[in-house]
């Protein structure tokens, strides 16, 4: 949960070690996985993190504390830093919009070899992040893409939609059966299903 003093060339030119570590924080909810970084890089940066799949879940908890902070500001005149029209003031131009990134961690070794993930993940609207090995297997974080335009319940169902769609490959590769037939029911049954859980 916490972050560390920015070493790399382009942070610092650009300010963001001034001063450092004074008006930096963390915040730490007393629901479990929620905190917020405190002008990192951003003013505010609101995190949840869980186990399993449910993303649901997860964009409440954030959304339900995003709320209680825009009540407070209300409260003393202010309002949280957003705009109808622009959407969410971030330091990252690409956060603009939306501001949302959503991140999984996918055990997919086997179509990580088979295919070129980024360009898989790119064709899904997603990115591929780095691999990291735990154990004896990979585990690679797969992101939501572009959120300018993209409202934050379509960007969360093209995370999820993407992102079953990579399971139920590596799925068909541990059955041993290809994952280049157009034809294979199974997988286009289960990754062509709509995703409305916002």
């Amino acid at each position: 949960m916490l972050f560390s003093e920015p070493d790399s060339l382009l942070k610092l030119s650009a300010g963001l070690g001034l001063q450092w570590p004074d008006a930096r924080g963390v915040f730490v909810g007393s629901s479990q996985g929620l905190y917020v970084w405190c002008n990192e890089e951003d003013h505010l940066r609101f995190c949840a993190r869980g186990q399993g799949s449910d993303v649901k879940q997860l964009w409440q908890t954030v959304t339900a504390a995003m709320g209680a902070v825009e009540e407070s500001a209300k409260t003393v005149g202010r309002s949280f830093c957003s705009s109808n029209h622009f959407g969410f003031t971030t330091s990252c131009p690409s956060r603009l919009g939306s501001a949302l990134r959503v991140t999984i961690t996918l055990k997919i070794p086997l179509l990580a070899k088979a295919v070129d993930l980024s360009a898989l993940c790119r064709s899904l609207g997603l990115h591929c992040g780095s691999e990291t090995v735990l154990g004896h297997s990979s585990v690679w974080q797969v992101s939501s893409g572009d959120c300018l335009g993209v409202s934050e319940c379509d960007l969360l169902n093209t995370t999820m939609s993407g992102c079953r769609r990579l399971v139920v490959l590596e799925q068909l590769l541990e059955q041993g059966e290809g994952i280049y037939n157009n034809n294979n029911k199974q997988a286009n049954k289960q990754t062509n299903k709509q995703t409305n859980n916002c």
